[in-house]
């Protein structure tokens, strides 16, 4: 995934306080997967598809596998 710089001309920018500054007990993952869906928003569109390596990419983070015994 490559980060570019949005043209605010053309985006419509939409962040509902309750998102954002509520008090809720998400994971980091939760938080990770959260943002990234809200960052990829876009008018009419219902259905998005996020990819692991993508967050992991900007957060810097790994998500962890489960090792099965």
């Amino acid at each position: 995934m490559e980060l570019i710089d949005v043209n605010t001309e053309n985006k419509m920018i939409y962040q509902h306080n309750v998102i954002t500054s509520g008090r809720y007990d998400y994971s980091a993952t939760m938080m990770d997967i959260l943002f990234m869906i809200l960052s990829s928003l876009e008018i009419g569109k219902l259905e998005y598809t996020i990819h692991v390596q993508d967050i992991e990419v900007i957060t810097g983070r790994k998500w962890g596998s489960v090792d099965e015994k």
